[in-house]
């Protein structure tokens, strides 16, 4: 281990620049092929061999891999070879590959890998401005390095189109857009966007035949008049919420007025009732007062009758007397 990490720090070191022996070719794939990778250097029967990929980590010091990557798999080793096989390649895996010999004297091989990326199939879209005016767009994407994009339209005539190219998210492939505005069409026309690219085999091609496309007519607004109605629109939604808002605000107070009505009246309910009971109060006073009064003087009467009609049947001849008496003014004679 201590030796195959020495061979790794040589190795590193080296790769900082060029060095006597070192020599070079190109290899251009595409995505999914797989990638030989070759090296015979000459050495002595001892010398150590050992292949790194572009990012400087060992892929096989002789017979011992160093990557867990299983698309690595050894094909060759022997004293004068040590050639690798790398399966199914994408954009990542190219860059330049290097195979070290540790011998006397030292000795290296580069070998710069490619790799193209094919497009996708491309997809039209199509925006109308005016019943005879139209735009078309045509779309692929994963595509390295950037594809060429040219419109052929029925009489035969190829047209580059406004094409724009954007890099996706990996940082490898790219994303192609190109659009044909057409002003005019006769019936039965037709226009395909044809996709270029040194990855395929042929081209790729998407055809729009200008039947398709409806013939309605459509009411263009005059440019500002979309901008008006933006500035118009947030004071009809301020208006209209201060107005749901009054509402709110005047039911609200019609109900505290109409809960105010009712409290009021309860009140007044109860004033009436509480002197309602205050004056029959009064009144059942007075009675039990007045009729006490009578009664008294229907006892007194009755004793001073009771009284009279006794002594009337006591003495009924001085009674008589002391009535003449006092009707007459005149009293007994008496005797002398």
């Amino acid at each position: 281990m201590a030796f195959t990490r020495v061979l790794h720090v040589v190795a590193l070191f080296l790769m900082q620049g060029d060095f006597p022996g070192a020599g070079g070719e190109t290899v251009t794939l595409k995505e999914g092929e797989d990638l030989n990778l070759r090296c015979t250097l000459s050495g002595d029967g001892s010398s150590a061999r050992q292949w790194l990929n572009p990012r400087g980590f060992g892929i096989f010091l002789n017979t011992q891999r160093a990557l867990r990557d299983q698309r690595y798999k050894l094909t060759h080793y022997s004293k004068e070879e040590l050639s690798i096989r790398l399966s199914n390649v994408t954009v990542h895996d190219e860059g330049v590959y290097r195979c070290f010999s540790y011998g006397i004297p030292f000795k290296s091989k580069n070998e710069t890998v490619e790799v193209l990326a094919a497009p996708s199939n491309p997809v039209l879209d199509v925006s109308r401005h005016t019943e005879r005016s139209i735009t078309l767009s045509c779309y692929t994407h994963g595509c390295k390095p950037q594809p060429q994009v040219t419109w052929l339209l029925d009489n035969g005539i190829e047209l580059p189109g406004d094409t724009t190219h954007e890099l996706e998210a990996d940082g490898k492939k790219w994303t192609t857009t190109s659009r044909l505005t057409v002003l005019a069409y006769g019936p039965g026309s037709t226009a395909s966007c044809i996709v270029h690219h040194q990855a395929l085999k042929e081209e790729l091609m998407a055809s729009f035949h200008f039947e398709d496309i409806p013939r309605t007519e459509q009411n263009v607004q005059p440019e500002g008049m979309e901008t008006k109605e933006n500035n118009l629109l947030l004071p009809i939604l301020v208006a209209a919420l201060i107005f749901a808002l009054l509402i709110i605000v005047l039911l609200f107070m019609r109900k505290l007025k109409k809960a105010h009505g009712v409290w009021k009246r309860e009140n007044d309910v109860s004033d009436q009732t509480v002197e309602s009971y205050k004056s029959k109060s009064n009144e059942d006073s007075t009675g039990h007062e007045k009729n006490g009064h009578v009664v008294n003087q229907k006892s007194n009467m009755q004793y001073v009758t009771d009284g009279y009609a006794e002594t009337m049947q006591k003495n009924p001849t001085d009674t008589n007397l002391a009535i003449s008496e006092k009707l007459f003014g005149c009293g007994r004679e008496t005797n002398v």
